[in-house]
C-alpha cells in the first residue's frame, strides 16, 4: 500500500495529534471514569516490509484472515520478527533520517462501540505507547500519524467516528528517523506495548493544567494555572485525607496549607487536589516539596539529602517492555525492601503511571527523556572526531530532540517525585541538547536538568550552564576526589551510573558508599541496573544477545541487574542492601558495651524508624539474643546506646573467653511504612569480640592432632610391617608414586606433582581424580576485560611439576617436602612453591605452602587447591561469612555463623555461567554424604575462602548459559588462599587495589581429615500394629507394586496410603472434558499422576499431553510410574516448570484441546513429615512444594511484621483469630525464639486459643491448623499469584472450542476462578462457563474424605472472539 513517508522525515514528527499535556484520567461528575480500555485480543498481521503490506483500506480485503495479538505487547514476543539485543551499535545502517527500505511491520485491526456521541462532547484516542512509529485509520479514514516510543500521543477522533460499532486499523513500523533518537541498551522491540484507551470528553473541558508548590517559613503553598478547551468554570478545591483545606475558582488558583507535611521519600505525604467543571472531575495526588542546589550540596525540603538509587527499565521476561502496575509494584516493594530511595528511568520515560506510584510510595526520580543516539559513536572512521554528537549537533534533528525532552517534562511536569528532567543518555552535545535544557529552564524552573553526555567533551568549548549536576558513569574513586576536593567546581557530582551490577558483582559498593558520603557536594550514585534483561524460553531458560539468531547483538550485556528477570535478587542487591542499611555502628565498646550509631535517614528519628535487635554467638552458635532499649538519633547525627551487661567483656563470665564471638545488631522496621510491613530487616551490623582467645573451637581440636583429628575417632593400627614404616603409617615407593597407608586410609602422592592422586578412607576412594594447585577461576561478567589477559598467561591451563620429594619422619608423622613449580604452555614459571604434606596416623593431612610469584605476571584470579571428590559428598557445613555468597570486596551482606547447606543450593544460578559461591573468612568447612554420615573437613588456623560446587570452573568458562551447564560427576572443592576481587569492570573501573590478589610472596596451610558417622546405623523400621501410624513405619504402603492387597485394603477403609494420591473427581472431570484421540492435552499439576493417566488413556495412544509440577521429588517418581505403565515421552512431556508458564507451553505445541488444573496438594507431599505440610506429625516447618527454590514458612515467620502476617492469614484462609495467632508468632520471633517445626507451631496455636471453651477447643485448634499451615504454604509458594498469572493465560493456551476443569480445594482459589472465568465469558472468551460447581459424589467422599472441599469450575473457549 502507498503511504506518505512521514517516518523518514524529521520535519514531520506528528500529524493530527493533540497538543501534549499532562497525565490524568478524567471522570465525570458522578465519578465515573471517562475512560475506555482498548486494551484486549486484536487482530494483527506481520509484513517483513512496509512495501508487502496489504493495502487493507480495500475492500477485498479480509480482516478475518488475519492473526490474534495481545494489546498491549511486543510482537517478538507472539512468533512474529524476532528479538534483537544492542548496546553500542544501531540495528540498521546509520544513514539518517533513512531507514532501511524493508522496514518490518504489524498491522493491527480493532472494533469498538460508541453509543449515543452528543454534538457536545470530544472523544480522543490515547496510545501511551508505540515502538516505533505508527499511522491511524477509523473507519477506513486516516486519523494521523505519530512517532517517539515512550510518549503518550492523543488523537481527537470525534469526527471519525460513527453511533454504533466502529473499526480502527493501526500500521506499526519497526524503524523510522526516531530510531536514530532511541539506541538505548535494550532488547529492541515492537509494537502497541501500553495502554490504548477512548476519552469520552466535554466539549468544553479542562486541557492541561500546571501544578507547581512551595514552601517558606512554615508555609506551604500549592498553585495551579489551567489551560482550558473552550468556555468552562473551573473550581479547584483542595483536601488533606477528608479535610477540606479549601475551595476556589478561576483559571489561576493558589492554596495556602499551614504547617504543612512535607513529602519526602521516606514519608511521601499526599494531598489531594480534584479540579471540576459543570461535568467533570479530575482527581490529583500532589505534595509539597521543594528541591534545590545550595552551596554545592542537593537540598530537599532545605535538608541535604543522597540520592540512593538504581537505572530501571521497562522489563518483564515473558512480555517485555508491556509491563504491568504489579510488574512495577514488584519491582518498587523490592527496592524499599533493599534501601532504595532513587530511580533514573534509563532511558526513556516510563508508563506515565509508574511516576503517580512513586509519589505515592517514596521515590526521587530522574525523569528521562526518550533520547539516545549511542549508535553514532561507533560509525567507521579513521579519525578522532566527536561522532557521538552527530545528532546532538545535526540541525535535522533539532525539532525531534526537543520535542522528545517536551513530550517527557509536560506529561509529568505535575508529579512530585520528580526532582530532576535528564535530557536523554549517550547522546553527546551540542547545539540540540542545549536549546532542549533552555527550554526546559524557562518552562520548570522549579526542578533540575540532568545530563551526562556532555562530560567527555572538555575538549571543546560548550554552554554546560544549562546543567544543574556534572554527572558521569563509572567515575574511579580518584576522579571523585579529584573533583568534589576542588573547590572550583561549583555543581554537585551526580554519578549516574556506577558499580555496574552484572552477574557476580558488583564487588566495590562498600568504598562507593563511603565516598558518597565523604563529600557534602556528591549527591547521589545510581547503580548500572535493576533488571536482568533477558527472554524467557522453554520454561526456564533465559535467552540474551545472539540467542534469536540475530547478527548484530551485544551478547550477555544486558543481562547486568541487582535482579535476575524473574525479579529474584541477586546476591549483588543483598550487598548493596547491607551496604546502604539506614543506621550504623561507627564506634563501639566491647568493655563498657557503648555504640554509637549514626543515622543515615534525611529525615526520621532513629526511634520513630527502627527497631534494634541483638545476637551473640560463639562460633556461630547462638548463645544469647534480645532487643536494645530504644533510643533517639536525629536524622545524619551520631548517637549512643548501650549493650545489656551480659554483651561486655566487663560483666565477669558474660562472654566466652574462648572462641570467635560476634555481636550482630539486626535493624528492623517498627512500623508500617508503603510497600514495607513492620518487622521488616533494613540491615545489620557485626562487632567482632576481641576476647581472650577468639580462636574457633573446634578448629582447634581438629588441629590439635591425631587423637582429636576428626569428629568422631577413626581408629588406629597398621595394615602390615613394612620395611619403611613410621608409627603405624606404612610407606611403598615407586619412581612416580608414594603409597602411604594405615589401618583405616591409603593415600597415593604423585611425585611428578606434588598432589595426591587418591584418597581412601576405611576403603572408600574420596577423590574421582588429583589434587590440583589451582590460580584459574571461571571469570565474572566483571572479569570480562582482565580474563584476555589472564588467558594471555595461560592461567587457564596450567599444572604443577614437582623437581625433587624428601620424606622425613616427625613424632606420629610422615612429612612429605616437595620443590614444586606451576608452569603453562610457552610462559615462565609462575608460581615457585615449597609444599610440606604432614600425614598423621588418624588419616589427617597438613599442607603448608610457601609461594613465590614471578612478579612479571599479573594478579592472580585465585590460589587454592582443587579437590573433586565423590559426587555424592552432598551435605555442606562451614563456619565463616554466609550464607550468601562472599569474597574481599563483596561480603557486607553476609555475617560470621555455622551454616549448612548443599553442594547444589550453594550454586548461585547466574543466567551467563561465572564463578559464585565462594565464601570468605572461613575457620572449616565440612562435606559429608549427609547429615551425620561420613566426609571429609578442611580447617586453618589462618581464615581461608572455599567454594564448593558441581561444575568446574572449565565447565563453569565453557557454557554461554546456566542451562548448558554439564555436571562434572565431582563434587569439586576448592580451598582458597585468596580471590582477586569481583569489583565492577564489566562497565566501570578495575578492581580497586586493595581487592586485588598481586602478592608475589606468601604462606597458606590448612589441615584435611576424615569425618566418621555421627550416629550409629539405624535398623529399618519395623512395621508396628496392623495401622501404623508414623509416616516411616508405612514401609508396605510405600511399595505398592509389593504389597498391593495392603494398599488396596487401605483405600477401601477410607484412608490414602502413605506416598500415594487417590485423584479426585476422575469421572467428572472426563465426562467434562470430552477427550478425542489425537488431541493435545495439559494437566498444570502433575502431583501422582493419576489424573494425567486417566486422560492418556482416553487418548487411546493417539495425540499427546504435556504436563507440569515444580516438586522435583514427586515428578520424578511419577515419571517412572507413568513410563512402566507404557506413557513414556512418545505420549506425554513432564516439564519441571510453575504451571503459570502454560503459555510458554502453548505457544510451542501451538495451544490445547483440554487443560486440566487441580490445585490441591497431593497427599504424598501432606503426608510426608520431612515437607512439613501437615500439623499432625512433627517435621521441618517447610511447606514449599519445591525445597530448592525460596524460603520456607519458618524462615518467612522469622521476618514477617505482625500485622502483615495476621493480613496474610485473614486473606489466605479466612482464619478468624488471625490477630491472637500473629501476635503469639511475632512475640516469640522477637524474643529470639524459632517456630521452625510444625509440631512448634501446632503447640503455640494450641496455646493462644486456650480461651475457647473446652468443648470446643479440640475442634477450634484443629481447624485454625489447617488454615494457617494452608495459609502459610499459599504464601510460600505463590499460590494466589502464579493462579492469578495462570488464569490470565489459561484463554490463550486453549485452541478455540477447548476445554478447561479446574479443581478448588479452598474459598479464595474458587472465588479467584471464578471471577475469571466469570470476566472472561462476559468478555467473549469463553462461549460458557461454571456458574455453580460440580461438587464430588457422596460415595467419593466417603472412599476419600480429602475429597470433600472439592469444587470443579470449568469453561469453553469460544470458537470464533469477536474482531
Amino acid at each position: 500500500m502507498r503511504l506518505e513517508r512521514f517516518y523518514e522525515n524529521t520535519e514531520i514528527l506528528h500529524v493530527n495529534t493533540e497538543p501534549d499535556r499532562c497525565y490524568y484520567l478524567p471522570c465525570d461528575a458522578a465519578g465515573n471514569s471517562e475512560q475506555i480500555l482498548l486494551n484486549g485480543v486484536w487482530s494483527f498481521q506481520y509484513f517483513p516490509s512496509v512495501a508487502e503490506a496489504e493495502d487493507f483500506l480495500r475492500s477485498e480485503f479480509d480482516p478475518k484472515k488475519m492473526d490474534k495479538i495481545p494489546v498491549p505487547s511486543c510482537w517478538q514476543f507472539h512468533g512474529y520478527d524476532r528479538h534483537q539485543y544492542v548496546n553500542l551499535f544501531y540495528p540498521i545502517p546509520y544513514d539518517p533520517p533513512y531507514v532501511p527500505f524493508d522496514n518490518p511491520c504489524g498491522l493491527y485491526r480493532r472494533t469498538f462501540a460508541a453509543e449515543n456521541l452528543k454534538k457536545d462532547e470530544r472523544v480522543y484516542l490515547d496510545f501511551e505507547g508505540v515502538d516505533s512509529c505508527f499511522y491511524v485509520w477509523i473507519n477506513k479514514a486516516f486519523v494521523g500519524y505519530s512517532q517517539v516510543s515512550h510518549a503518550t500521543s492523543e488523537f481527537d477522533v470525534t469526527e471519525y467516528l460513527s453511533d454504533g460499532e466502529n473499526e480502527m486499523y493501526v500500521l506499526v513500523l519497526k524503524w523510522c528517523d526516531g530510531t536514530y533518537c532511541e539506541d538505548q541498551d535494550k532488547l529492541r522491540m515492537s509494537g502497541i506495548f501500553r495502554d490504548v484507551y477512548l476519552l469520552r470528553r466535554p466539549k468544553d473541558h479542562i486541557r492541561d493544567f500546571t501544578i507547581r508548590t512551595s514552601y517558606e517559613e512554615a508555609v506551604g503553598k500549592i498553585c495551579v494555572r489551567t489551560e482550558k478547551s473552550g468556555t468552562c468554570t473551573v473550581k479547584a478545591t483542595l483536601k488533606d485525607r477528608d479535610r477540606v483545606i479549601g475551595e476556589q475558582t478561576g483559571e489561576s488558583i493558589c492554596f495556602t496549607v499551614e504547617q504543612p507535611v512535607l513529602w519526602n521519600a521516606e514519608e511521601p505525604y499526599l494531598y489531594t487536589l480534584e479540579l471540576e467543571i459543570e461535568r467533570e472531575k479530575i482527581v490529583q495526588k500532589i505534595g509539597i516539596r521543594t528541591v534545590e542546589i545550595v552551596d554545592r550540596k542537593l537540598l530537599i525540603n532545605g535538608t541535604s539529602v543522597k540520592l540512593k538509587g538504581v537505572n530501571r527499565h521497562d522489563s518483564n521476561p515473558y512480555h517485555g517492555a508491556a509491563v504491568t502496575k504489579e510488574d512495577a509494584l514488584t519491582d518498587l516493594r523490592l527496592m524499599k525492601e533493599h534501601n532504595v530511595n532513587a530511580i533514573r528511568t534509563s532511558h526513556y520515560p516510563n508508563a506515565p503511571w509508574f511516576s503517580e506510584l512513586c509519589d505515592e510510595y517514596g521515590f526521587y526520580l530522574i525523569s528521562e527523556s526518550d533520547m539516545e543516539s549511542h549508535g553514532c559513536g561507533e560509525v567507521y572512521s579513521e579519525e578522532d572526531k566527536d561522532w557521538v554528537s552527530q545528532i546532538a549537533k545535526a540541525s535535522g534533528f533539532a525539532k525531534a530532540i526537543l520535542d522528545r525532552v517536551q513530550k517527557n517534562v509536560i506529561r509529568d511536569k505535575n508529579r512530585t517525585c520528580i526532582l530532576f528532567w535528564s535530557l536523554g543518555n549517550e547522546s553527546g552535545y551540542g547545539p540540540n541538547m542545549i536549546e532542549a535544557a533552555k527550554w526546559v529552564k524557562a518552562y520548570d524552573p522549579t526542578r533540575l536538568i540532568h545530563y551526562e553526555g556532555c562530560t567527555w567533551q572538555d575538549w571543546q568549548k560548550q554552554d554546560l550552564s544549562v546543567l544543574d549536576v556534572t554527572s558521569r558513569m563509572y567515575a574511579p574513586l580518584d576522579w571523585i576526589q579529584n573533583y568534589c576536593e576542588n573547590g572550583e567546581n561549583k555543581k554537585p557530582f551526580l554519578h549516574c551510573e556506577c558499580c555496574h551490577a552484572m552477574g557476580n558483582g558488583p564487588g566495590d559498593l562498600e568504598e562507593n558508599f563511603a565516598q558518597l558520603y565523604q563529600y557534602e557536594n556528591y549527591c547521589g550514585a545510581f547503580i548500572w541496573e535493576w533488571c536482568d534483561h533477558a527472554v524467557r524460553h522453554d520454561g526456564n531458560r533465559y535467552y540474551y544477545g545472539g540467542d534469536h539468531g540475530e547478527t548484530i547483538h551485544d551478547d550477555n550485556f544486558c543481562v547486568d541487574g541487582l535482579v535476575y528477570p524473574d525479579r529474584t535478587p541477586h546476591t549483588g542487591l543483598l550487598e548493596y542492601k547491607n551496604v546502604y542499611r539506614p543506621v550504623r555502628v561507627v564506634s563501639c565498646n566491647t568493655d563498657s558495651g557503648e555504640l554509637i550509631l549514626h543515622n543515615y535517614l534525611d529525615f526520621d528519628d532513629l526511634r520513630d524508624m527502627l527497631t534494634i535487635r541483638y545476637e551473640m554467638t560463639c562460633d556461630g552458635e547462638l548463645i544469647r539474643s534480645g532487643e536494645l532499649e530504644p533510643v533517639s538519633v536525629q536524622p545524619h547525627c551520631d548517637g549512643r546506646v548501650c549493650l545489656p551487661e551480659d554483651c561486655t567483656t566487663s560483666a565477669s563470665g558474660a562472654i566466652p573467653t574462648q572462641g570467635k564471638v560476634y555481636i550482630k545488631l539486626i535493624y528492623q522496621l517498627n512500623k508500617e511504612l508503603p510497600l514495607l510491613h513492620k518487622g521488616h530487616v533494613m540491615g545489620f551490623d557485626e562487632i567482632a569480640v576481641n576476647n581472650a582467645e577468639p580462636v574457633n573451637q573446634y578448629v582447634k581440636r581438629l588441629l590439635s592432632g591425631p587423637q582429636s583429628g576428626t569428629s568422631k575417632a577413626v581408629g588406629e593400627g597398621c595394615l602390615d610391617s613394612p620395611q619403611n614404616g613410621i608409627g603405624n603409617i606404612c610407606v611403598a615407593e615407586n619412581a612416580r608414586e608414594l603409597v602411604l597407608s594405615a589401618s583405616v586410609f591409603r593415600f597415593v602422592y604423585d611425585k611428578r606433582t606434588g598432589m595426591f592422586s587418591s584418597l581412601q578412607y576405611n576403603g572408600k576412594e574420596y577423590l574421582n581424580r588429583p589434587m590440583e594447585v589451582t590460580i584459574w577461576r571461571a571469570p565474572t561478567d566483571n572479569d570480562r576485560t582482565i580474563q584476555h589477559r589472564w588467558k594471555a598467561a595461560h592461567y587457564h591451563e596450567t599444572y604443577t611439576r614437582a623437581y625433587e620429594t624428601r620424606v622425613e619422619q616427625q613424632e606420629h608423622l610422615i612429612c612429605l617436602k616437595s620443590h614444586v613449580a606451576l608452569l603453562a604452555p610457552t610462559v615462565q614459571r609462575i608460581l615457585d612453591m615449597q609444599i610440606e604434606w604432614q600425614i598423621d596416623e588418624a588419616g589427617g593431612i597438613a599442607v603448608h605452602f610457601a609461594v613465590q610469584k614471578d612478579p612479571d605476571f599479573l594478579e592472580l584470579p585465585r590460589f587454592g587447591v582443587r579437590l573433586c571428590l565423590d559426587h555424592a559428598l552432598e551435605q555442606v557445613v562451614y563456619s565463616g561469612m554466609g550464607p550468601q555468597e562472599s569474597y574481599r570486596d563483596k561480603h557486607r551482606c553476609s555475617s560470621h555463623g555455622r551454616y549448612e547447606s548443599t553442594v547444589t543450593a550453594m550454586h548461585e544460578d547466574y543466567i551467563f555461567p561465572q564463578e559464585n559461591g565462594s565464601h570468605y573468612d572461613c575457620d572449616y568447612v565440612e562435606v559429608r554424604y549427609g547429615q551425620a554420615l561420613p566426609g571429609l573437613v578442611v580447617a586453618s588456623a589462618t581464615p581461608f575462602s572455599f567454594n564448593v560446587s558441581h561444575y568446574s570452573a572449565e565447565e563453569l568458562t565453557r557454557a554461554a548459559h546456566n542451562y548448558e551447564l554439564q555436571d562434572s560427576g565431582s563434587t569439586i572443592l576448592c580451598i582458597d588462599y585468596a580471590q582477586n576481587g569481583i569489583g565492577s569492570n564489566s562497565c566501570g573501573p578495575e578492581v580497586l587495589p586493595q581487592y586485588r590478589f598481586e602478592e608475589t610472596e606468601f604462606t597458606f596451610s590448612f589441615k584435611l581429615l576424615p569425618l566418621t558417622a555421627d550416629k550409629p546405623h539405624k535398623r529399618r523400621v519395623r512395621y508396628k500394629g496392623k495401622y501404623p501410624k508414623k509416616f516411616e513405619e508405612k514401609y508396605k504402603e510405600l511399595q505398592p507394586e509389593k504389597y498391593g492387597d495392603m494398599v488396596q485394603h487401605v483405600i477401601d477403609k477410607g484412608n490414602t496410603p502413605a506416598g500415594m494420591h487417590i485423584s479426585i473427581m476422575v469421572e467428572e472431570i472426563l465426562q467434562f472434558l470430552d477427550i478425542k484421540p489425537g488431541q493435545i492435552g495439559f494437566d498444570a499439576t502433575l502431583g501422582y499422576g493419576g489424573h494425567t493417566r486417566a486422560m492418556l488413556e482416553c487418548l487411546q495412544r493417539q495425540g499427546h499431553m504435556y504436563a507440569t509440577d515444580v516438586d522435583p521429588e514427586e515428578s520424578a517418581k511419577t515419571r517412572k510410574r507413568l513410563e512402566d505403565l507404557g506413557f513414556g515421552e512418545d505420549m506425554l512431556t513432564i516439564k519441571l516448570q510453575n504451571f503459570c508458564t502454560i503459555d510458554e507451553i502453548a505457544e510451542e505445541v501451538g495451544g490445547f484441546d483440554f487443560i486440566l488444573a487441580d490445585l490441591g496438594v497431593s497427599s504424598m507431599q501432606i503426608d510426608n513429615p520431612k515437607r512439613g505440610f501437615s500439623f499432625k506429625v512433627d517435621g521441618p516447618l517447610d511447606l514449599r512444594l519445591n525445597q530448592q527454590k525460596g524460603i520456607s514458612a519458618a524462615e518467612r515467620l522469622e521476618t514477617i511484621g505482625r500485622d502483615e502476617l495476621a493480613g496474610m492469614l485473614y486473606e489466605n484462609s479466612d482464619e478468624p483469630y488471625c490477630d491472637e495467632i500473629a501476635k503469639a508468632i511475632t512475640d516469640v520471633v522477637r524474643k529470639g525464639g524459632h517456630i521452625d517445626t510444625t509440631t512448634k507451631l501446632r503447640a503455640l496455636i494450641e496455646e493462644t486459643l486456650q480461651f475457647i471453651p473446652e468443648k470446643e477447643r479440640k475442634e477450634t485448634v484443629k481447624k485454625t491448623c489447617q488454615r494457617v499451615f494452608q495459609a502459610l504454604r499459599i504464601d510460600v509458594n505463590n499460590e494466589f499469584e502464579v493462579l492469578y498469572e495462570f488464569m490470565d493465560k489459561l484463554p490463550g493456551a486453549l485452541k478455540p472450542g477447548g476445554r478447561a476443569a479446574i479443581l478448588t480445594f479452598h474459598s479464595g482459589e474458587d472465588k479467584l476462578v471464578k471471577k475469571a472465568l466469570k470476566q472472561g465469558y462476559k468478555a467473549g472468551i469463553y462461549a460458557e462457563y461454571a456458574r455453580d460447581v460440580i461438587r464430588p459424589t457422596a460415595q467419593e467422599c466417603t472412599r476419600n474424605p480429602r475429597a470433600r472441599s472439592t469444587k470443579m469450575r470449568w469453561a469453553v473457549k469460544a470458537d470464533h472472539l469477536l474482531q
